[in-house]
């Protein structure tokens, strides 16, 4: 909500977001299950909160300390582009380390140096 309240001073849209990420889930069998981090799978605005999340924990930080270095995210998927492997494996593990301080991981089977 921090990061949200950053871009818009608007009432209603704060008050809505957090209904929405409060808001409790549905399972396959249809039972409703509490939630209590992140936003609910398939949501309207999920997409967009994510990409606002992952502007300030990552986009903005690369563009300010690894400036040198070209970067894609398309929505949670990123692909930096180093000149060594070396520096590919040094900028995995900083990247791992932003991530967890705003509580997000890197799944080892979907990251990849190549």
């Amino acid at each position: 909500m921090s990061m949200l309240e950053a871009y818009t001073e608007a009432r209603a849209t704060h008050l809505y977001v957090k209904r929405f990420l409060a808001a409790e889930a549905i399972d396959a069998s249809g039972c409703k299950q509490k939630r209590d981090k992140g936003t609910p799978q398939g949501g309207v605005i999920s997409p967009l909160l994510a990409n606002l999340y992952l502007h300030e924990a990552f986009d903005s930080w690369m563009q300010e300390k690894f400036s040198e270095l070209p970067f894609e995210r398309y929505a949670d998927d990123k692909v930096v582009h180093c000149v060594s492997e070396k520096q590919a494996y040094f900028i995995k593990n900083r990247i791992e380390g932003r991530l967890k301080l705003f509580g997000l991981t890197l799944y080892p089977e979907k990251t990849k140096v190549s």
